[in-house]
């Protein structure tokens, strides 16, 4: 069960960020907001599903070969899909500035989303840690370096879900202020945007 978790969240990473570039289509009679709801509502489900099949994994009611890709292949399924409903893929070329102003701006914000759970996740550790403060030799610095020290297991495990949300948000924000538009003006085309 442990391997399939640490096998799937980097596959899941992945999956996730795919499925978010569908996701970002902004239907302006609907606003931005109900798809980042129906993509918070897949990754729950789909985090839900990953627990699920490793415990199943772990009773061995499931091999771990098909246990550690079911789920992955669903998803991504799933984001295909989504994919093939939303794009047009014809073929134009693409400037490598384009592609670099892309990068990073999804970058950016996955980092901010991921920046802002880690000050959330942080900060809980920190108040927990409050009431053994004073207990023995545990002072407030040493609870700093714990809660410091505990931050990269909490980006391991926070990592999906902020690039779920960072991608959502960047390329609603494109959308919103029409720059896929002018993008799209200028000759470049989705799927040479997509492999940029």
């Amino acid at each position: 069960g442990e391997l399939a978790y640490r096998v799937g969240l980097p596959i899941s990473v992945f999956v996730i960020a795919l499925l978010a570039i569908p996701l970002s289509f902004v239907n302006p009679r609907l606003g931005s907001s109900v798809n980042l709801v129906i993509g918070v509502l897949i990754y729950f489900t789909y985090s839900n599903l990953n627990s699920v099949v490793r415990s199943w994994i772990t009773q061995e009611k499931l091999s771990f070969g098909v246990g550690v890709w079911l789920t992955h292949v669903l998803v991504l399924g799933l984001a295909l899909y989504m994919f093939r409903k939303r794009l047009t893929l014809p073929r134009f070329s693409f400037s490598k500035l384009m592609a670099r102003y892309l990068t990073r701006e999804i970058a950016g914000g996955i980092m901010a989303v991921l920046l802002g759970f880690l000050g959330l996740f942080a900060f809980f550790d920190l108040i927990n840690e409050l009431d053994d403060i004073g207990q023995g030799g545990y002072r407030l610095p040493q609870a700093v370096l714990y809660v410091l020290l505990g931050l990269p297991s909490h980006i391991y495990e926070l990592m999906p879900v902020a690039a779920l949300i960072g991608c959502i948000y960047a390329l609603a924000q494109f959308a919103q202020n029409s720059e896929f538009t002018a993008m799209r003006a200028a000759g470049m085309s989705r799927q040479l945007a997509l492999r940029g």
